[in-house]
Parts: C-alpha cells; sequence; structure tokens
C-alpha cells in the first residue's frame, strides 16, 4: 500500500527531473533490458536502454554540432 505522502513526494522528484536524465538512471540500472521494440521491414527489432541512450546522446551531440544551444526548443517529427 502506498502511502499519501510518498506518492506525493515521488511526484515532486519525478517533476523535477528531466527526460534525458531520467533515460540516463533507466540506461545505467538496466543497460540490457529492452527499452523498445520497433518494426523494421516487417521484423521487430529490439533497442536496450543501453543502445537507446546512446542512440539519444549521439542526436543531442548532432544538434549542438548545428548549433543548438542548451535552453533552445526544437520540434522533431
Amino acid at each position: 500500500m502506498h502511502r499519501p505522502s510518498s506518492t506525493l513526494a515521488s511526484a515532486h522528484q519525478l517533476r523535477r527531473s528531466t527526460a534525458p536524465a531520467l533515460l540516463l538512471a533507466r540506461a545505467l540500472a538496466r543497460p540490457e533490458a529492452v527499452a523498445f521494440r520497433a518494426k523494421d521491414r516487417g521484423l521487430y527489432r529490439e533497442k536496450t536502454w543501453a543502445q537507446y541512450a546512446a542512440d539519444v546522446a549521439r542526436a543531442a551531440k548532432g544538434l549542438s554540432a548545428l548549433g543548438l544551444k542548451p535552453g533552445e526548443r526544437i520540434a522533431i517529427m
């Protein structure tokens, strides 16, 4: 059974976390666990948390190389 104060503390902590920080925490905790499966040419391919975090880091580095600065926003579609 969850205690209301514990749940509120967890919600507050989650609100203060960033998506990249949450991704990194999961990748460090369970690097070989499957993060998601995506269909590619009719087959489902698995991506681990470590692979996913590495992909995100490469994308962030590329955006930075293009001149995107911390705090700026973009849309990816």
